[in-house]
């Protein structure tokens, strides 16, 4: 509660949440509790008290994509979510909302291994197979996609995926999916912060 309390201030306010009253934000609630005070996951208590907070304020996710980002912060290591951070500073803002009369088709930016590679090892914090190792942690935990999006066509009632890379080839995509489950772990205060650009990151 005390990473909690440091993401809001005012405890209250969050707890005192409609939504937190109703059958799914109990759910919600129980389940990441649960998660947060198992000791052999106390390295994430900051990245659970983050999805806390934001599971009870975000009203456009859904529950049961809340639901499962809480197991894959269980599921993910520490060095997997380290590198996902490093990559949304290079690539979040590219994701364009799949949301909207007119989505677009082009907003998942496609990234390669080799080239996050280089930029991500440029210090001494990483090494080449920790980036490959973490890579493959999240392709596998469907965080990167070799589809860019799934867009549901009314005409036939059916999801049809978008430009695709190779199945197990060397490139993948940073989708929309990527970009919901990385805002779910920060922090407000990140979320909060106006960009360069005038928007909120």
């Amino acid at each position: 509660f005390v990473s909690v309390q440091r993401e809001v201030g005012d405890l209250r306010a969050v707890f005192s949440d409609a939504w937190v009253q109703t059958a799914e934000g109990q759910q919600f609630v129980r389940k990441m509790l649960g998660a947060a005070l198992d000791a052999q996951l106390e390295e994430k208590h900051e990245l659970f008290a983050r999805a806390l907070v934001n599971g009870i304020l975000d009203k456009e996710l859904s529950t049961v994509k809340k639901l499962l980002f809480v197991d894959l912060i269980r599921k993910l290591s520490l060095n997997a979510l380290v590198v996902l951070a490093e990559l949304d500073k290079l690539h979040g803002a590219q994701v364009l909302s799949s949301k909207g009369p007119f989505p677009t088709t082009t907003g998942a930016p496609q990234i390669a291994t080799d080239h996050v590679i280089r930029e991500v090892c440029k210090g001494d914090r990483f090494h080449p197979y920790m980036i490959e190792q973490a890579l493959e942690e999240l392709r596998a935990a469907g965080l990167f996609s070799m589809y860019s999006m799934w867009r549901f066509d009314v005409h036939d009632t059916q999801f049809r995926p978008h430009s695709h890379v190779s199945a197990g080839g060397a490139s993948m995509f940073y989708t929309e999916f990527t970009s919901d489950f990385v805002r779910f772990i920060s922090s407000r205060r990140e979320l909060e912060s106006p960009s360069s650009d005038g928007t909120t990151s």
